[in-house]
C-alpha cells in the first residue's frame, strides 16, 4: 500500500486529489501538520485509516474518512466563505466579493495584518478538529461523509457570523 493512502489521499497519484485545492490546500495540510493540538488528530486518524484499509474483518474501510481529502474540502470550504474563489469553485484573484458583487460577510475578521494567511490557515485547521469531532460524536461511516461536512459547514459559519458581530459590536462603542 502507498503510504499516502494512509493519510488520505484516494488516488494513484496524490496531486489528483490536491488538484481540488491546489497550493493553498497543501499550505493549509502543512499548517495542520505543525500545530500541536492537530498532530495528534492526524496520528489517530492515519491510523484509524490504515487499520481500516488492510483490515480483513472488523473495521470497515469505510469507518474512516479520507484525512488529506477532507482537508482539500475544508480548505475549498473556507476560501469560498472569504470569497477567496467563487461558489462555483473557480479562483480567481483576491477581491473578497461574493458571486453577488458584495464583499463576504466574513472579510471583517481578516485583519490587515494577516498577510501570512495565518488567520485562515487556522480557521481551517479548526474547522478538521470540529469535523473529527462530529464523526466520531456520530460514529460516522465514509459514506456519511457529505452529511457530517453539511452540519460541519454550519456550525462553522454560525461561529464566524458570531465573531462578525462581536466584532461589529466592539467598534460601535
Amino acid at each position: 500500500m502507498q503510504k499516502w493512502r494512509s493519510f488520505g489521499f484516494q488516488s494513484e497519484d496524490p496531486t489528483r486529489d490536491i488538484r481540488g485545492g491546489g497550493l493553498l490546500s497543501l499550505n493549509c495540510l502543512l499548517f495542520f501538520l505543525g500545530r500541536a493540538d492537530c498532530q495528534e488528530l492526524f496520528q489517530e486518524t492515519i491510523s484509524r485509516r490504515e487499520k481500516a484499509l488492510t483490515s480483513t474483518e472488523g473495521m470497515s474501510r469505510f469507518e474512516s474518512y479520507p484525512l488529506s481529502v477532507a482537508l482539500v474540502n475544508v480548505t475549498r470550504f473556507v476560501a469560498s466563505l472569504f470569497a477567496l474563489i467563487s461558489n462555483d469553485g473557480m479562483a480567481g484573484k483576491k477581491t473578497n466579493l461574493n458571486d453577488s458583487g458584495t464583499l463576504s460577510e466574513f472579510y471583517p475578521l481578516i485583519s490587515d495584518d494577516d498577510d501570512d494567511g495565518e488567520f485562515f490557515h487556522k480557521i481551517v485547521a479548526d474547522c478538521m478538529l470540529i469535523l473529527d469531532g462530529e464523526w466520531k460524536r456520530r460514529n460516522a461511516s465514509y459514506m456519511e461523509f457529505p452529511q457530517v461536512f453539511d452540519v460541519v459547514k454550519e456550525m462553522v459559519k454560525t461561529e464566524l457570523r458570531t465573531r462578525v458581530m462581536q466584532l461589529q459590536s466592539q467598534h460601535q462603542h
